[in-house]
């Protein structure tokens, strides 16, 4: 009778191999979930900072775009634009609608995009350099890029840009690129926002 009742109780018990085997299995099973949890986590946070960083990027292309199309002579009747480089731009143009064209100068700054602003101000009026207001719109761009190109009056779409240094006179068009650098658990994506505006009050059929 006893005989058979520890044979059945060795039937029914598991051995140390399996239960080996099943802590193993759930050791696994719980790696598993927390990978797939942390994957899922980090795709969350990359889709994040990408539209995080694309939607700044068109904000400030958007802005930029309208006020360079907007350009003209300065209050103290300076030509609308005052420079033209790879990585910026100083031009003036009426931000505020007081009838003053503001100086704005669009700058990459290492990896950041920033914009500087002067208020004309006096009377006469002068643009005081030393009371710029500069401010920082897009981090993360790639510190390498040429943000801005410009072409003259017979670009066609598929001719070259005019070469450095620009004869500021002959600028046309301006095409504007910010590469955006989005980094993710130590890789980095490039991302461009670009578009292009005419000089609508440089054209010389006005």
């Amino acid at each position: 009778m006893n005989q058979e009742l520890r044979i059945k109780n060795t039937k029914k018990g598991l051995t140390l191999i399996e239960l080996l085997f099943g802590m193993a299995f759930i050791a696994f099973m719980g790696l598993a979930i927390a990978n797939f949890q942390n994957s899922m986590f980090s795709s969350s946070e990359y889709l994040q900072r990408s539209l995080m960083a694309e939607g700044d990027a068109r904000t400030v292309l958007r802005q930029l775009i309208s006020e360079l199309r907007a350009m003209n002579y300065s209050s103290v009747g300076s030509y609308p634009i005052s420079s033209a480089l790879e990585n910026s731009i100083t031009f003036y143009s009426d931000t505020n609608g007081d009838g003053n064209p503001e100086r704005l100068r669009y700058f990459l700054d290492g990896d950041l995009f920033k914009v500087g602003v002067v208020y004309p101000s006096g009377a006469p009026l002068t643009y005081d350099i030393n009371s710029e207001r500069i401010k920082t719109l897009v981090r993360k761009v790639d510190p390498t890029a040429s943000i801005f190109t410009y072409h003259g009056t017979e670009y066609t779409g598929e001719n070259g840009a005019l070469v450095f240094p620009v004869d500021i006179p002959l600028i046309r068009l301006v095409k504007v690129n910010i590469p955006i650098i989005i980094e993710n658990q130590g890789t980095t994506t490039p991302y461009s926002i670009s578009s292009q505006v005419s000089l609508r009050n440089l054209k010389e059929n006005l």
